[in-house]
């Protein structure tokens, strides 16, 4: 029911990139959506940066499993 993806966004052609994005998402009713997008600033403790990131998101969404969160 929850997948974390990173995604490295680029034109159909490949000749233009855009700005990495991850997020989480979850299974609702057989559709996915995203759950959570996480911020991307330096030195925000609600960021997917700190530390800690990780670990607010398991409290947030304590039926998520760990195994599908990067290392």
């Amino acid at each position: 029911g929850y997948a974390w993806v990173h995604t490295l966004p680029q034109s159909e052609d490949g000749s233009s990139r855009y700005e990495d994005l991850s997020a989480l998402l979850r299974k609702d009713e057989g559709r996915w959506a995203v759950a959570e997008i996480p911020c991307g600033e330096v030195d925000n403790p609600d960021c997917i940066g700190d530390p800690g990131y990780f670990d607010g998101l398991k409290r947030r969404f304590p039926e998520m499993p760990e195994d599908i969160l990067p290392r």
